[in-house]
């Protein structure tokens, strides 16, 4: 089975189950306050393949491309973008990280105790063996 590593400065402090190989990432911008959501899926090779991506409106640095289209109450892209990782800055200025599975639902990522502001504070990653 899959798991998804949470690491914060090279130590995992939570491990999370995803049997489909795929979870959500979603979180409030900082200073527009809406829902900003991004699908991600394991690939083979561990790696982590960004599939969706969907934002509440627009403004302050976080304008949809081209390609996106409306769907409800945001907008939704494909970036079809792969990363060895997933590397996450805290901030003060912003709400909670929300992680949701299939296996777990939605809940947040860590406590913000546990995500220090600035730089990249947590990494989210497969877990090996």
């Amino acid at each position: 089975m899959t798991a998804l590593c949470i690491a914060v400065a090279g130590a995992v402090l939570a491990t999370v189950p995803v049997p489909d190989g795929s979870f959500t990432l979603a979180w409030r911008h900082s200073v527009e306050k809406t829902w900003w959501r991004e699908d991600y899926r394991f690939e083979a090779d561990g790696r982590l393949r960004l599939v969706r991506a969907s934002v509440e409106g627009s403004g302050a640095g976080m304008d949809p491309p081209a390609s996106a289209r409306p769907e409800g109450t945001a907008w939704v892209w494909s970036p079809d973008m792969v990363l060895p990782e997933l590397r996450l800055a805290g901030s003060g200025f912003g709400g909670d990280y929300e992680l949701c599975t299939a296996s777990e639902g939605c809940r947040p990522l860590l406590p913000r105790h546990a995500v220090p502001d600035g730089g990249d504070g947590v990494t989210l990653a497969e877990c090996n063996g």
